[in-house]
């Protein structure tokens, strides 16, 4: 039998609850439990905020983008692409053009993306899913396109059955200085078909077209400024990226997910690990009421200590006892603290109680549970509470 375990066990669930060490006790378990599920809640809610971003970001952004690491536009030819279809772990890719050019409709004017793609576009992202009006074309050579909601609305469309189409400029990339200002300008009809809404920095900025139609629009017959690759499901990213650059060779920059988006996902990150260190310190404060109960305990169990000393017990015997009477509460307190955390994390899946308001793409604030996040709350605890127990225990003497 463990001697100190089984001391420190009693020690704390002893039946004198009346007792004052007992009461500062519970409210130093109190203190880490509530602290632990203030830990877990608020982790799981930068979890969800992430997924809810991502879920956006994943419509429009493909598993992996191939772009050249130096110009606009890509440096190979259609054969050498070709080649990315017997990749291991690429399911499909899609050939992409995008510029910027001026659109105009009636007296509106508006300054967007156009991005030109080809016809496995529908197969290499979930962009079909997002259109909220019209159609996705399915001809590649018409003068068709899809708007962002934030485009349409720069343009005041808020129909797509009119026949007027809307005009593309860009300019010419061969002119030389003339007489006639517009002869430096090219333009492009283009019959609006759909409208997608994804995300706003997204929605305001993209027009998506055939690639044909692009290609003439910018006078790159054959030219393009990116590959949209769709992986294989349970296939290893970075086995992929490793496999496209055998085969492409130099000259390219081979991006993932959280790569095509570091920016923002970053900021999610560092956003999450400050609030975490925040938390953990003001945990770490009211943590310091574990040294303020052992203590106590220590002058209040003085005789016990005594009568253990005159049976032999040695003093390291007697300050592991008290040690682990600290790791107990420490532990006491993360368990309860964790299970409150996932009652409040479920309850808020279920009924929504925190709401985010109108305007939103859900009606409620996004939470979501991580094993990790749960394990690295209950290490940081243990830590912390193992760190109170030796400095309660340094001022043990043994001696009395």
């Amino acid at each position: 039998m463990n001697v100190p375990f089984y001391i420190a066990k009693r020690y704390l669930f002893s039946k004198k609850s009346t007792s004052a060490v007992h009461i500062i006790a519970a409210i130093s378990v109190l203190g880490v439990a509530v602290g632990t599920a203030a830990m877990i809640t608020v982790l799981s809610g930068f979890n969800g905020l992430e997924s809810l971003i991502r879920s956006f970001y994943n419509t429009f952004d493909p598993d992996i983008k191939i772009t050249a690491t130096a110009g606009k536009y890509m440096p190979g030819d259609s054969a050498q692409y070709a080649a990315l279809q017997h990749v291991e772990g690429v399911a499909n890719y899609t050939l992409v053009l995008e510029d910027k050019a001026l659109i105009k409709f009636r007296d509106k004017e508006f300054i967007a993306t156009i991005k030109g793609v080809d016809n496995t576009y529908a197969q290499t992202t979930n962009f079909t899913q997002a259109i909220t009006r019209g159609n996705y074309f399915g001809r590649m050579t018409d003068e068709i396109g899809v708007l962002g909601v934030g485009v349409a609305y720069h343009l005041n469309i808020a129909r797509l059955d009119f026949v007027d189409p809307i005009q593309i400029y860009v300019p010419r990339q061969d002119y030389k200085v003339g007489l006639d200002p517009m002869q430096s300008v090219k333009m492009l009809p283009l019959y609006p078909i759909g409208i997608f809404s994804v995300q706003p920095d997204y929605d305001v900025k993209y027009v998506v077209t055939p690639l044909a139609y692009a290609q003439q629009l910018f006078e790159h017959p054959g030219g393009i400024t990116s590959i949209e690759i769709k992986s294989e499901p349970g296939v290893d990213t970075e086995n992929i990226k490793e496999n496209i650059k055998a085969t492409l060779g130099d000259g390219y920059n081979i991006l993932d997910r959280n790569e095509q988006q570091v920016t923002i996902f970053r900021v999610i990150k560092i956003e999450g690990l400050a609030t975490f260190l925040i938390l953990t310190f003001i945990l770490t404060i009211a943590s310091f009421g574990i040294i303020g109960t052992l203590i106590m305990l220590m002058l209040e169990k003085k005789e016990d200590i005594h009568t253990l000393r005159s049976m032999g017990a040695t003093k390291t015997l007697i300050k592991n006892l008290f040690f682990l009477e600290g790791l107990l509460i420490s532990g006491l307190g993360c368990f309860l603290g964790i299970v409150i955390g996932i009652g409040i994390v479920l309850a808020q899946q279920k009924f929504g109680f925190i709401a985010l308001g109108q305007g939103y793409a859900l009606d409620a604030y996004p939470v979501e549970l991580r094993l990790a996040d749960m394990v690295k709350v209950g290490l940081t605890i243990m830590a912390i509470g193992s760190l109170m127990s030796w400095i309660a225990v340094r001022r043990l003497k043994t001696s009395i």
